[in-house]
């Protein structure tokens, strides 16, 4: 590639250096192939490398270059401009899939016939012929792998090593320290002692969940079900299996994946403090080391971008749209999923309309990527469905008699077809208990009959920042034996380490979520552990959970079945199953199809979505919460972005993410709505993230009361 010496591909640095083509595409393959060398890929990786910036050798592009690093602002011109395809154009002839890859560099993977129908139609020809000189090695036909998750692979291969080159030349890489060996990991939780605040009987079966975990870790790589009641150890001892396999396995990271951000925080947490603060990444949208400009913070935020840290714990969310987002700064990090132990915490969780694409993405980790998969969970879902696991095999960590594990007593017909006042009054007459509403306006009907002293609200209509103190909160209430009545949504039911020994009542629901919330009574054992369910006379106001419902009512309140039987949880996945559509979004068709865009945006034609964990269609409302340094930090944030968007400029990360703890999302209905009723109340910021300026954010209920004094039906 000596020809490539005389073309710039990066501009001038701090120290006043340029960066060859020849260095950049040379620096970029090794690193690529180096990335791909675990799944065999070396090869590919270098290929698509050495093509991937051809496009920069254009005299337009150059010239461009050479008048933005003096200053000016030539107007952009995409055949002229544009490197990336270009080098697709390039490569076209001799392999379609490489030149998918490479168009997908900046801004996204195409879809493949959307990508094959832009370079047969002559508009690159021009680009290709004026670069077609410049080497030799892209006139041999080159294989790829056609499998939608190779070619993920092979792209996280290229845009990483392509993001690290870049960063290294213009000096904002920062050297990586030296951290624990798996094996270190591993002797540091062999060290760990099992929590003694517990009966006996508790005691006895997190020690035997444990000795099963260390067992069952040197079995070989595959999918496991870690099948345990709450409250029986699963954070450490599944931490523990996790590292024992990666051990025996020979695998390079453990990846804890949760759908809820409680768990994402206490997990993080308890991991840092056995295995230390730099061997764990928590990676959220609400990550604090994306809100400082430090060494530190900088280098998580570059571990953040491709994951390369003994240990990750993350959002569901996270995980599965990075898997298929087929965008750069999204991808970058997965071919440091090979090789790893995926944890995947509460899969139950997981929504039931993207259950096939989920799973099939955790097959292909397995059988091409040489991944473990623990699913683990008191209520882990049957996954043997043809549409889902189908006949992989799935290791059972425990014991069937460990699910069977119970510390509380269950009553469905108490509370039927009652008034919310009749759950206050109930719950009045104790000491301390929890009811957990399928809505954020049952929950706070229930909040409003409660003691006024010892009331306690928990929803999403408090932000981040808010629920992590109410949490901590009732922490300290239920261990100092105070009084402490809580009414709460979903948002307590799975992850949160409260133990609330005598009474629980949860609003009939799926019945993973019932045996979800029963955990979080008598956990210790140490308490009476009576838990009702409880059916409002106004009925189900969650239409999400109209099916499971529909089951729960045929196998508890008709054929009388036991919640705790493995066998009535299996019964109830399987006619679960039966009734949904467990990829609604086609998401499959469109994966085979290499119709990465399409997966990644939805198709207009139809205005369904892609493959989204989370709706994307809430509306942001950041609200002033917390200590006066909290709220001053938000204020600089705030204006931080007002500055970036008055100069059409794109808001800095750090800001943005700095929101994330202070917002309230909200449907547009309910939104609209609030809009009506306080017409001066929402300052547009940016995107759909709106400053509240109306009545004051409450510290019992934040904008609860507001938005249940609208008119109409709760937005849950």
């Amino acid at each position: 590639m000596s020809l490539l010496t005389e073309y710039i591909a990066h501009s001038r640095n701090e120290s006043g250096a340029r960066q060859t083509l020849e260095e950049h595409l040379t620096n970029v393959a090794a690193l690529a192939a180096k990335f791909a060398e675990p799944f065999s890929q070396e090869n590919a990786a270098e290929y698509v490398a050495l093509a991937h910036d051809l496009g920069k050798a254009k005299a337009s592009w150059q010239e461009r270059l050479l008048r933005l690093e003096a200053g000016e602002k030539p107007e952009w011109d995409e055949l002229k401009h544009d490197h990336k395809m270009a080098g697709a154009a390039l490569v076209y002839a001799t392999s379609k899939l490489a030149a998918l890859v490479i168009a997908g560099h900046h801004g996204g993977i195409p879809d493949f016939s959307v990508m094959c129908e832009e370079v047969e139609s002559g508009k690159w020809e021009e680009s290709r012929r004026e670069i077609q000189s410049l080497s030799q090695d892209f006139r041999t036909e080159k294989s790829l792998g056609s499998d939608y998750f190779q070619l993920m692979m092979l792209f996280s291969c290229l845009v990483d090593a392509d993001s690290i080159d870049t960063g290294s030349h213009f000096g904002g890489r920062l050297v990586v320290p030296t951290l624990n060996t798996m094996d270190e990991l591993f002797d540091k939780l062999l060290l760990v002692r099992l929590n003694g605040n517990s009966s006996e009987e508790v005691q006895d079966m997190r020690t035997a969940v444990r000795a099963s975990c260390l067992e069952k870790a040197s079995i070989k790589r595959g999918f496991f079900s870690l099948h345990a009641p709450t409250g029986s150890g699963k954070t450490i001892s599944g931490g523990l299996w996790a590292a024992g396999h990666a051990v025996h396995s020979g695998l390079r990271r453990i990846v804890y994946v949760a759908p809820y951000r409680t768990i994402i925080d206490q997990t993080s947490d308890v991991y840092a403090g056995i295995f230390g603060d730099e061997n764990v990444l928590p990676h959220h949208s609400t990550a604090d080391f994306w809100t400082g400009s430090g060494e530190e913070e900088k280098l998580q935020r570059q571990l953040a971008e491709n994951w390369d840290v003994p240990v990750v714990v993350t959002t569901s969310e996270q995980f599965f749209e990075s898997l298929y987002s087929g965008r750069p700064g999204a991808a970058r990090k997965l071919h440091n999923l090979v090789n790893s132990v995926i944890v995947v915490d509460e899969p139950q969780a997981l929504p039931l309309h993207l259950l096939t694409p989920c799973m099939a993405a955790l097959k292909a980790l397995v059988s091409q990527f040489g991944c473990s998969v623990l699913f683990m969970s008191a209520t882990v879902p049957t996954l043997q469905d043809s549409r889902l696991l189908g006949d992989v095999s799935v290791t059972n960590v425990l014991d069937e008699d460990f699910i069977s594990a119970r510390r509380v007593t269950v009553n469905i017909d108490r509370f039927r077809s009652c008034y919310w006042s009749d759950v206050s009054r109930f719950m009045s007459e104790t000491s301390q208990s929890l009811a957990i509403a399928n809505t954020k306006a049952g929950a706070l009907r229930i909040y409003r009959g409660l003691p006024v002293m010892s009331r306690t609200y928990l929803s999403t209509w408090l932000c981040p920042a808010h629920r992590r103190k109410v949490v901590a909160k009732i922490k300290t209430l239920l261990q100092s034996g105070a009084k402490c009545h809580v009414a709460s949504t979903q948002v307590i039911e799975a992850g949160v380490d409260l133990d609330f020994p005598d009474v629980l009542l949860r609003e009939k629901a799926p019945l993973d979520s019932l045996l979800q919330a029963f955990g979080r009574c008598n956990r210790n054992g140490k308490g009476n552990g009576h838990c009702y369910v409880f059916s409002p006379a106004e009925g189900n106001a969650l239409k999400d959970y109209e099916k499971a419902i529909s089951v729960v009512n045929h196998l508890l309140y008709e054929k009388g079945l036991d919640a705790f039987a493995s066998e009535t949880l299996s019964t109830y996945y399987e006619m679960l199953y039966a009734i949904s559509n467990l990829d609604s979004k086609e998401i499959m068709k469109h994966v085979e199809n290499l119709n990465f865009e399409t997966v990644r945006y939805g198709n207009d034609e139809t205005e369904e979505g892609g493959f989204r964990l989370i709706a994307n269609d809430q509306v942001h409302i950041i609200v002033e919460y917390g200590t006066a340094e909290q709220i001053a930090k938000l204020r600089e944030a705030v204006e931080a972005i007002k500055m970036k968007v008055a100069a059409e400029e794109i808001p800095p990360r750090w800001a943005v993410r700095r929101l994330q703890n202070f917002v309230v999302s909200v449907y547009p209905s309910t939104f609209d709505k609030l809009g009506r009723a306080f017409p001066l109340a929402l300052d547009h910021l940016f995107l759909n993230y709106y400053v509240w300026q109306g009545p004051d954010y409450n510290e019992s209920t934040g904008l609860g009361d507001i938005i249940d004094s609208l008119s109409g039906k709760d937005e849950d």
